[in-house]
């Protein structure tokens, strides 16, 4: 690689691009990292016919004027619409990059109070002067903090001439309500009741999951109608920020992709204003098409012996340890720290930028990590396929929801079609669209039905269950023979046709729905506790068969939870003398949460279960402990616990006498376990020492 005199650039002479001098005016060459990247670069685009005198014709075509020439809502700039050519692409991947004497930190000309409108709004949206660091503070509002639709200002920290360091405020952010996803309004004014829409300067944006966010300038919306009146042109997209699975296990640092415009040769960013999806930068970027675009990436932290944890070097600016403190830098100079963030105390955070970013990306990149993402933590379910009867309402599209959440791919079961589809079609638009939940419209009751539903099943929950509530006497055949269809068959005939597939691949799980009637019997409910007792005898069972399989069984038994199923129907409760009947205000007070249990507990229990590989056999009581239950028990324990059990004794003589020896004892600390109790019995052998042998 030589210089060239008359023209001030470097020329690679085996691909013959021109690599514009930015940077190596002041520092006189050019990071040997960048230089292998432009290498790279260049025999990558060495097959096209374009000479270098038309690569800078077409480089002419863009802004080109200096950092601080034009601003973003200038028509007359000429938009980059197309990909331009592989001189362009080649300026993408060229970063600045002065030694770290050379770095010095960026000073306002002006105070804030002496800018203009104007030249604020022209510094914000331009990059940074090449080889200056800006130094910054972010506060979190006090009167957001805490709540859903927090504020958050940006100040640049400088130093007077006596020394004094002072904070000049720059920008000002806050979340919209009313809004789907996450949406970030920055305004170059304090918010306030009434904030101007001319000083609001640009967006924010995120997709539903708040894993991928657009950074926008103020203007019109292309994919909306707008108003003709609308006087602002269409809007300028600034940056992106892609969120992926954390980068150390399943808490921890999350990665980023930082997706900017590549620069042109004078160091400006050409505007862009793209009209369709696959024309932004996240569309680019997920289509392979990266021409163009700067490819950042948060740095990973290093293993650090001292401290026996993974860390990053902030050079002192920031105290707090945190997962959302990060680093930006380009993966072939990664010494070059383009922005870094972190927490300094409880509510105030530092940002500092370099080029080619301007405050405006910085501090809408800074926003995306305030966000709470399900990125930041790793989906355990990702392409994994869960089978659901009932999962079109209450307890079984809870279920379905948490593991559209968790990366799984679902398979809705009921029974109504109109259903069926408005469930389906949530969880494709809302949830995961990539994974192409199905439903299948399905009676339990039928087993033939039942043979059509899919295969090649990961997870099995069985949550469908109907409720027929009469007293013995009263009973209809219909209603005894759909509640037990449904309930037990259904969920009989359910697992045996995927357990053959399991049985195949030697692995799965089945969680079996059942209720905490199943284990106590309730008055009024006597066929579905017989039903839901069956699933529970027929789950262990199956467990037994299956384990040597590795497939595990299990069942949770639900106390009353808010559904519609629940919401109508009256509340039988067991007293100390196990007979009397309460609405569901007194119910409540007897439960020691003093509330109602809610779907998403039955379905976060759900998802315990799936990933307990060494739980298997097992029924998890799920219903806040009502008091009667420990009565119940308390009774049981009292009068009649001595007939529940089978004591194995033998007699001996000894002086004359007949004396028990126990031979097996019973441990009602494992009895009391079986109940949920929340305190331990002690383990001790029964039977009164002093028993004759005419009480034996």
């Amino acid at each position: 690689m030589s210089s060239d005199p008359q023209t001030g650039t470097s020329t690679n002479r085996a691909n013959t691009l021109q690599i514009p001098n930015v940077g190596i005016e002041e520092t006189g060459e050019l990071s040997p990292s960048l230089i292998t990247a432009i290498n790279h670069l260049s025999i990558e685009n060495s097959d096209d016919e374009s000479s270098s005198d038309d690569l800078e014709e077409d480089s002419d075509t863009l802004r080109n004027e200096s950092s601080y020439a034009n601003s973003a809502f200038d028509e007359s700039t000429t938009t980059l619409s197309q990909p331009v050519g592989p001189a362009e692409h080649l300026r993408a991947l060229i970063i600045n990059r002065p030694t770290a004497q050379m770095i010095t930190t960026f000073r306002l000309q002006k105070t804030r109070e002496e800018m203009t409108q104007e030249e604020v709004v022209k510094f914000v949206l331009n990059p940074v002067p090449q080889g200056q660091k800006v130094l910054c503070k972010i506060t979190r509002s006090k009167d957001g903090f805490g709540k859903l639709y927090p504020q958050y200002e940006l100040s640049i920290e400088d130093t007077s001439e006596n020394g004094e360091e002072t904070k000049i405020f720059l920008l000002a952010a806050r979340k919209r309500k009313k809004s789907k996803s996450s949406h970030y309004v920055i305004t170059t004014d304090r918010l306030s009741a009434n904030v101007s829409s001319d000083s609001i300067v640009g967006k924010v944006r995120s997709n539903f999951l708040g894993t991928a966010f657009a950074i926008y300038s103020n203007g019109r919306n292309p994919f909306k109608r707008e108003p003709e009146s609308t006087a602002l042109p269409i809007r300028e997209e600034l940056g992106a920020v892609v969120y992926d699975p954390n980068i150390l296990g399943f808490k921890g640092p999350r990665k980023m992709t930082v997706l900017l415009i590549g620069m042109t040769k004078h160091g400006a960013r050409p505007v862009f204003r793209p009209e369709t999806d696959a024309e932004t930068l996240i569309g680019k970027f997920k289509n392979g098409e990266h021409r163009d675009i700067l490819v950042l990436h948060n740095k990973s932290p290093q293993w650090n012996e001292e401290t026996q944890s993974y860390v990053l070097n902030f050079s002192g600016r920031v105290t707090l340890a945190s997962v959302k403190n990060f680093q930006i830098v380009h993966d072939n100079d990664l010494d070059y720290i383009i922005m870094q963030f972190g927490r300094v105390e409880e509510d105030t955070f530092t940002m500092d930028f370099m080029y080619p970013m301007c405050p405006l990306q910085a501090f809408a990149i800074a926003l995306t990590s305030f966000d709470a993402k399900l990125a930041s933590q790793s989906k355990p379910f990702k392409g994994e396929f869960v089978v659901i009867t009932g999962g079109t309402r209450g307890i079984g599209y809870s279920i379905a929801q948490k593991f559209a959440q968790n990366g799984a791919r679902c398979a809705l079961i009921g029974r109504n079609k109109e259903t069926i589809e408005k469930a389906k079609s949530y969880l494709n638009k809302n949830l995961e669209v990539d994974n192409n939940h199905i439903g299948y419209k399905c009676d339990l009751r039928i087993p033939t039905e039942i043979e059509k539903v899919c295969t090649n099943v990961d997870y099995l929950i069985n949550a469908a269950g109907v409720s027929h509530d009469s007293l013995v006497v009263r009973l209809k055949e219909q209603e005894v023979n759909d509640i037990i269809q449904t309930n037990l068959l259904g969920t009989i005939y359910m697992c045996s046709h995927i357990s053959k597939q399991m049985v195949k691949t030697k692995k799965g799980c089945i969680v079996n729905i059942s209720s905490v009637v199943g284990l106590q019997g309730n008055s009024g409910q006597s066929v579905y506790s017989a039903s839901k007792a069956g699933i529970i005898g027929f789950s262990k069972s199956l467990a037994k068969e299956l384990a040597r399989k590795n497939i595990r069984v299990n069942v949770i038994a639900p106390g009353f939870i808010e559904t519609d199923m629940t919401s109508s129907m009256n509340i039988l409760v067991m007293n100390k003398h196990l007979s009397a009947i309460s609405e569901k205000e007194s119910y409540k007070k007897k439960i020691l949460m003093q509330r109602f249990g809610k779907p998403e507990e039955i379905s976060d229990a759900a998802l315990y279960l799936a990933k307990a590989d060494y739980v298997t056999g097992q029924t998890l009581i799920v219903d806040g402990c009502p008091t009667f239950r420990l009565a119940h028990i308390r009774y049981l324990i009292g009068y009649g616990i001595l007939e529940m059990l089978t004591v194995q004794y033998s007699f001996r003589r000894s002086e004359g006498k007949t004396e028990p020896i126990l031979t097996s004892e019973l441990s009602l600390s494992s009895f009391s376990q079986f109940y949920k109790l929340d305190f331990i019995v002690e383990s001790k052998s029964i039977g009164p020492s002093n028993w004759t042998e005419n009480q034996q």
